[in-house]
């Protein structure tokens, strides 16, 4: 059985940077479970190509988690859909899409619009979570936890072959979410503002190197990087003795 291996797909926001080398894709993260099949933790745009360029199946996606709803996190799920429609379809001929509240009524006015994004020779099962609800897949679990950003903004805290991986989504500072995510082997963290801009509905370089440090995980990645605060995290990830990783674009990380 092999362990739990994340590939980022995307390590930073939704605005492009202005120097074309510091490019980053927006959120996502591909987790390969035991199996090998693939649990994908968001899918913002560009993500499709992104996937394909870190040489992993498209057939092997199982499982897509939504932590919220803006474009970033989930604007190339409508393009895997139309693959899925038209070609490549998942492997067991089933895809489970689990979000927040109001993520069946996302994905139906997209398949409104499309009904190319419609399943085909597979089925889709559309799934949502309370916030502090767990719910079990089978090969992974998945906790939810309730962060302030949108209304419906979730964390995710999923476990699998012995292993956990925390995924804050975007947040700002939230109380009790130290606790959420205490003890992970690996703690994906939102550090998309540099220090500067504190009151901002993501957390500082600073305050996810605090959230790192009280819910002491294995390791912590530092992602959702803007290109201003991508040096910060660097920085803190060089000096915090294997503690903290800074994220990149395709970057692997076993569990």
């Amino acid at each position: 059985m092999n362990s739990p291996e994340l590939t980022v797909l995307g390590s930073g926001g939704f605005a492009p940077a202005d120097d074309g080398r510091e490019v980053r894709n927006p959120s996502g993260y591909a987790l390969a479970l035991p199996s090998g099949d693939s649990v994908l933790l968001d899918f913002g745009f560009g993500n499709l190509r992104q996937y394909a360029r870190a040489g992993l199946k498209m057939e092997r996606i199982k499982y897509v988690l939504l932590s919220h709803f803006h474009l970033d996190h989930w604007g190339d799920l409508p393009a895997l859909l139309f693959v899925f429609h038209y070609n490549i379809k998942p492997l067991g001929g089933r895809l489970t899409i689990a979000g927040p509240e109001g993520t069946k009524k996302l994905l139906g006015g997209q398949m409104a619009v499309s009904r190319y994004m419609e399943p085909s020779g597979y089925e889709l099962e559309i799934a949502e979570f309370r916030p502090g609800e767990k719910k079990d897949f089978g090969e992974f679990s998945a906790d939810c936890f309730k962060v302030d950003h949108t209304p419906e903004a979730l964390a995710y805290r999923l476990t699998t072959g012995g292993k956990t991986l925390a995924y804050t989504g975007d947040a700002k500072p939230t109380p009790g979410l130290a606790a959420f995510c205490a003890g992970a082997d690996l703690l994906i963290a939102d550090a998309g503002l540099r220090n500067s801009l504190p009151h901002k509905p993501h957390m500082t370089v600073s305050q996810a190197c605090e959230l790192a440090r009280e819910a002491a995980p294995r390791l912590t990645l530092l992602s959702h990087l803007s290109p201003d605060a991508a040096p910060e995290a660097q920085a803190a990830a060089a000096q915090s003795g294997g503690k903290l990783a800074a994220a990149s674009d395709l970057l692997r990380l076993r569990l």
